[in-house]
């Protein structure tokens, strides 16, 4: 057989992988980044490189872990290109977000993405890392090159937010 013929069997099998992980690769990297021209780039970037490292791809039952691992990579090589080790551009200034009543909050309920974006990109890099990825405190320093202690204290930071927002957000009228 041919590389060819064997591609073209594969393609197929690979185009429904991708609609089948599409979305989430996609929310997830609208949620690190807050930017949809961004988040297609870094889905687009994602399933590129799953197509050209196809074969490191060991467990197909893992298939979801890694392309959330490529795509959180994917946004921290976008942070690297804009400043080396700087998250402002993906900041979000409260003013960016319409005023909603405390009282219009508990009754809608709060948008996940809202929540994330009312956070710092460190704090929230990290809990996504944990709580999307499922990371361990020691893989999470280890993807992101710093202390665990570090890694420790930004999520704690993180969960201490949300639960501020969500506890005003509640309580309010």
């Amino acid at each position: 057989m041919d590389n060819a013929s064997s591609v073209s069997k594969i393609e197929p099998v690979f185009e429904t992988w991708v609609q089948a992980h599409y979305q989430e690769v996609y929310r997830y990297a609208y949620r690190l980044c807050a930017q949809q021209a961004t988040a297609e780039d870094i889905t687009q970037q994602v399933f590129l490189n799953a197509w050209r490292y196809r074969d490191q791809l060991r467990d197909p039952d893992k298939s979801r872990s890694w392309l959330l691992a490529m795509t959180r990579n994917q946004f921290l090589k976008e942070l690297r290109k804009t400043k080396p080790l700087s998250f402002s551009k993906w900041e979000v200034e409260p003013a960016d977000f319409p005023v909603v009543s405390a009282q219009h909050r508990h009754e809608l309920g709060m948008d996940l993405q809202q929540l994330l974006l009312s956070m710092s990109t460190e704090y929230r890099v990290v809990l996504m890392m944990f709580f999307f990825e499922g990371m361990t405190y020691k893989e999470i320093a280890d993807e992101l090159k710093i202390k665990m202690g570090t890694v420790m204290s930004r999520l704690s930071r993180a969960k201490e937010q949300l639960r501020a927002i969500l506890a005003e957000s509640e309580y309010q009228d």
